[in-house]
């Protein structure tokens, strides 16, 4: 991922180049490396004085089964010019260090989804073992019940904390393919229904609001697949043909033909088929 980090009081920014992997290699400072000459090259600028300026932006990694021997470790890349050398630093994010109360304290609600990552050793025992799959479904549970303060507190939106479950439950999913019973356990905890019911709540919410903001606040919080789905069937309420809502949001959520093609049958299928050609 490529984007701009901004501190709270809109002052000061940074720009990251940031990736993801499962373990350390030795593959990944190369590939972050080619990936910011390139966010450098698209950056680059000429000064007053007509010299070349190529900033490089900020590197990191989230290593999801990494340790390590620190929650964010130095990965250093010398570039070797032919007058100096210079040092890249690559900040390593080890995702098992932190806890779940860290995540929490910390507000690293976008990693809240890896947490089955703390687990993963333990999952064949888990599977065999009552007391210890219920101690991991209580887990759980317990994230579910924060996620839900959060958004009482207003920490976290109702489309934000869909979201984090949604994509829990695709890890979980994805971790836990040899465990019927520890998926079935989580699932039922974190909301297996979520998308069958929390995001027509969200859909609904956002058709009450009207087409024009719905828009905005699907723009304000990134591409969200709620506000996808609301600002499609918002539009067909209006009766604007499928041809046009397809440019709009592929337009505003910077979507692909084809992602948006796959958003207006899957919205069809969903909320039933009002769709108008």
């Amino acid at each position: 991922e490529h984007f701009m980090v901004v501190d709270r009081n809109n002052i000061g920014q940074k720009e990251y180049v940031f990736e993801c992997q499962l373990y350390d290699d030795d593959s990944m400072d190369v590939r972050l490396y080619e990936y910011s000459s390139v966010a450098a090259l698209e950056g680059s600028y000429r000064d007053s004085d007509g010299y070349l300026h190529i900033p490089f932006p900020e590197e990191a990694v989230l290593n999801l089964r990494g340790s390590g021997d620190d929650f964010v470790e130095d990965k250093t890349v010398y570039l070797d010019l032919p007058d100096q050398s210079v040092k890249y630093i690559m900040k390593q994010v080890n995702f098992l260090n932190y806890s779940i109360d860290r995540l929490f304290e910390e507000k690293l609600y976008i990693l809240l989804p890896f947490c089955m990552f703390y687990y993963e050793k333990d999952l064949p025992e888990c599977s065999k073992d009552d007391d210890k799959l219920n101690g991991l479904v209580s887990t759980f549970a317990d994230i579910r019940m924060k996620l839900d303060d959060k958004v009482k507190s207003g920490d976290i939106s109702e489309i934000e904390k869909y979201t984090i479950i949604a994509a829990s439950n695709l890890v979980v999913g994805g971790l836990t393919k040899k465990y019927s019973n520890i998926q079935e356990g989580v699932s039922s905890v974190m909301g297996g229904k979520v998308i069958d019911y929390e995001a027509k709540d969200i859909y609904n919410q956002g058709k009450s609001e009207g087409l024009s903001e719905g828009l905005s606040q699907g723009l304000s919080q990134g591409v969200a697949e709620g506000k996808i789905y609301g600002a499609v069937e918002t539009m067909r309420e209006f009766e604007i043909p499928d041809s046009q809502i397809a440019e709009k949001i592929i337009k505003s959520y910077n979507l692909t033909p084809e992602q948006a093609n796959i958003y207006l049958a899957e919205s069809s299928s969903q909320y039933g088929d009002n769709s108008r050609k």
